[in-house]
């Protein structure tokens, strides 16, 4: 009987183990959709839009705040206009969007125009 109930406790305990998730995703790079993350793409992207002009988004995940998303993505506006030779970023254009995507999980997408400047 004490068998039987250690191996009932132990496989309690590997399935509520199972289900908890370890890793969520903080400053990424994009992360294409999948499984892991409630099939949502979750991380940065930019693309340049102009002169010294990016278009930066960043895909929070659903455990990031409004503010992580909003800090990581000037984050990334800081390291890309560093990477073209610039010491400042302006900030244009911003937008931020409220996405329900699974199961009542809500996460937030952050969008804005970056220009590369130098003080």
């Amino acid at each position: 009987m004490k068998k039987i109930i250690l191996t009932l406790a132990s496989f309690s305990m590997l399935l509520l183990t199972g289900c908890t998730r370890t890793h969520q995703p903080n400053y990424t790079k994009l992360v294409p959709k999948d499984e892991v993350y409630f099939n949502i793409a979750v991380g940065y992207e930019d693309f340049k839009i102009g002169e010294n002009r990016f278009k930066v988004i960043y895909n929070g995940y659903v455990s990031n705040s409004q503010n992580d998303v909003m800090r990581f993505l000037h984050k990334r506006a800081e390291q890309l206009c560093k990477e073209h030779g610039f010491d400042a970023q302006e900030y244009s254009n911003t937008n931020i969007i409220k996405d329900d995507v699974y199961a009542g999980n809500v996460r937030y997408v952050y969008s804005a125009d970056v220009l590369c400047i130098n003080k």
